[in-house]
């Protein structure tokens, strides 16, 4: 095929020479050094495009080779653009880097002073190295150092719904207008950074105002929301959509659904980077893991992942990329010769005001719930913090989101951490999280005293989750208030663990057994001087066993961490042979690889009753308050429910909800073995009980610890 020369979407600066490299020794040695420290920082956080197939794809490939967790967050690149410089604002750390498309980062994060020069967080050669890349090293900014491009194609901007409209019949953009599709186009809001404004300019600068202005006379669908615009296709709505790319029709054509690429029009199309685009945050709080990870994306692995699950072809020599031709994509280097300028810039958006020439969106159903619905997916996305469980975020993310068309934005988290930043952000004025999932401790002594909750109650509306008889125990509450609190989870947990290879199970049935010599330095505990599991066993051990109990304990030289997993992954490979203070969601991964570890029975001094990670806040003024309600109510029901149980190994107490398989792994459902009385009793997560039980539990922990 003869090559054809493409124009960039933006100016692109291409370095004309590699990049320094030292020998070999000394790369390797930055890079064993660099992996290590990562490894002791645990995460990386990056701001990614909104698509649950990369977010999987990278999450897992990378963890698995690292052992470092991703915590990707995903939206649309201004709303996460606007959060980043807000809270770089504020001197809140919370992102390492941002991939995504390049207007919302060159208005958004350049012109705001925000970002670390690329170059020098690459170590490895094959990432290096000018001749590994199609074109070289190309640049988005003039400066050439801040925003990398790692992407090059020529898109498929333009879709139809075959069973509607044959790909014959639209040869030319000058078929748009074509009277039998007025009303039956949908459009990218162009007034906003992304694809709409991508070919809406594209179309400026080849056809002119007059066109888009008859464009505008075909009444389009104008939306920002992007899989709601694909939806309308893939369900007739409309026949014909601009400005949509291959991430959002991916699901609907693997669905089987009528959605397709229309052949590239006898105007051409421009060429992009797409969302192929890679920055870095200054001051990024985990600098050596987002190292790792910069690494690691722009070699072969990532950017295969990358390039499938986005339809974004990289410039990786090394990655296949001719598949996308299938799709309606052209790689740049598979059939593009390099020419690079500008070709345009993004006009002027005047066209489409408040006159209501363009199709808009209209309430439908008088019900109430039909009313919020409408509005929550105007609103297009609720933003959840939650427990640091993937198997938990990726069950509740896609059901949520199949069901009812929101977007679901998780952010995982052990509680003191993001609470902290919601509490930060508040008072900064920052809107950013509609709701908070977790422990008591960490939201009764962060939320309730900061005053930025909202109370619960009024944001039930399904009569399955406002009826009290639907619940073992009727509507139980965390705060003395009983309002801004929700326990939705109640069970008697067992947070003692053993791995099966070096441990007998009935060598412990009191927990004066772990004060045995043999177990020295064989035990592990979460951290007790933090809010979470290891301070709950610890104030129990208080007040079952004594302060002197707890002080031979720690005389037991027991390896301390707040971090589970890194507890968790000690009992697996046998550094100790104990611990305490670590739940079912922890263990999970190990548990389902068929690693030795398991409960042990529970010791004859009883355990603790509690909510775990099952208590439920609203944030006050949520900037999504109809999807955070259509959230809670969906949460609150039994699909939410078995998801949250099954993935966190916590048990509801939802009656219609089946908890009793939880007994093999050690967790005793309240609904299942409990009279309410007994859980009072025994429970140590409540307000009165953190100020009464735990806090001097912490206390003594703070005294023999540090």
């Amino acid at each position: 095929m003869r090559a054809r020369s493409f124009f960039l979407l933006v100016v692109f600066g291409i370095t004309s020479s590699a990049w320094g490299q030292g020998g070999k020794q000394a790369w390797q040695a930055e890079w064993e050094k660099t992996v290590e420290a990562a490894k002791k920082e645990g995460k990386v956080v990056a701001s990614i495009p909104p698509s649950p197939e990369l977010r999987k794809g990278i999450e897992e490939a990378f963890t698995k080779r690292f052992g470092i967790v991703l915590e990707p967050v995903l939206a649309r690149g201004g709303s996460s653009i606007r959060r980043i410089v807000d809270e770089s604002k504020a001197a809140i750390r919370y992102f390492d880097l941002h991939i995504g498309g390049t207007e919302s980062i060159v208005k958004g994060l350049l012109s705001e002073g925000v970002l670390e020069p690329v170059e020098p967080w690459l170590i490895l050669p094959e990432v290096k190295e000018p001749k590994n890349w199609w074109g070289g090293h190309i640049w988005v900014d003039n400066a050439k150092r801040y925003v990398y491009a790692f992407a090059a194609y020529q898109t498929a901007s333009l879709w139809h719904n075959d069973s509607l409209v044959k790909a014959e019949e639209i040869r030319s953009f000058d078929d748009l207008l074509d009277p039998k599709w007025k009303g039956k186009i949908g459009l990218s809001d162009p007034r906003t950074a992304g694809s709409g404004a991508s070919i809406w300019a594209y179309m400026m600068q080849i056809k002119g105002e007059e066109y888009l202005r008859r464009l505008i006379g075909q009444k389009p669908l104008v939306t920002r929301d992007l899989r709601l615009l694909t939806e309308n296709l893939a369900k007739g709505r409309v026949g014909i959509v601009l400005g949509i790319g291959y991430s959002e029709a991916l699901p609907f054509i693997k669905a089987g659904l009528p959605v397709s690429a229309l052949p590239t029009p006898k105007e051409g199309l421009y060429t992009t980077g797409g969302y192929g685009n890679l920055t870095i945050i200054k001051n990024a709080p985990h600098p050596n893991a987002t190292k790792v990870f910069v690494n690691w994306l722009l070699g072969k692995e990532a950017q295969e992942i990358f390039s499938k699950a986005m339809g974004t072809p990289t410039r990786r020599f090394d990655v296949d990329t001719k598949w996308a031709r299938a799709v309606g994509l052209l790689p740049a280097k598979d059939g593009l010769t390099l020419k690079f300028g500008i070709l345009f810039t993004v006009a002027s958006i005047f066209l489409i005001g408040s006159s209501g020439s363009a199709q808009t969106a209209k309430p439908g159903g008088q019900a109430e719930w039909d009313r919020l619905l409408e509005a929550a997916k105007k609103e297009g996305r609720v933003v959840a913090s939650i427990p640091p469980s993937p198997e938990l975020r990726k069950g509740m993310e896609e059901a949520f989101t199949k069901r009812f068309g929101i977007v679901l934005e998780p952010v995982p988290s052990r509680g003191a951490n993001l609470i902290s930043r919601i509490v930060d952000e508040s008072k900064a004025g920052i809107r950013y999280f509609d709701l908070h999932i977790g422990g008591t401790e960490s939201i009764v002594k962060g939320f309730l005293p900061e005053g930025v909750l909202e109370p619960v109650e009024p944001w039930f509306m399904l009569p399955e989750v406002k009826e009290a008889r639907n619940w073992w125990g009727g509507h139980l509450w965390v705060d003395r208030a009983r309002r801004f609190v929700y326990s939705f989870a109640a069970y008697q947990s067992q947070t003692l663990s053993y791995n099966s290879d070096l441990v007998k199970p009935q060598e412990f049935r009191s927990f004066d057994d772990y004060l045995e010599p043999k177990w020295q330095g064989k035990i592990g505990i979460s951290d007790p001087r933090t809010p979470g599991s290891g301070a709950s066993v610890w104030s129990f051990l208080l007040k079952t066993k004594g302060e002197e109990y707890l002080k031979k304990l720690v005389g037991q030289k027991l390896l301390i961490s707040r971090d589970l997993r890194l507890l968790a992954e000690s009992l697996v490979k046998g550094r100790v042979s104990l611990t305490m203070g670590i739940g079912y969601a922890e263990f999970s991964p190990f548990i389902k690889a068929g690693l030795p570890v398991k409960a042990l029975p529970i010791p004859k001094e009883g355990i603790y009753a509690t909510s775990g990670y099952g208590a439920l806040t609203v944030i006050k003024n949520a900037p999504h308050p109809n999807a955070a309600k259509v959230f809670i109510n969906w949460f609150l029901g039994k699909e939410g429910q078995e998801i949250f149980t099954r993935a966190m190994g916590e048990a509801t107490r939802r009656l219609d909800v089946e908890t009793k398989w939880l007994k093999e792994f050690g967790v005793l459902a309240a609904k299942d073995g409990l009279t309410l009385e007994q859980y009072h009793k025994m429970e140590n997560q409540s307000e009165e009980m953190i100020y009464n039980v735990r806090d001097p539990g912490a206390a003594l922990a703070r005294k023999l610890l540090d």
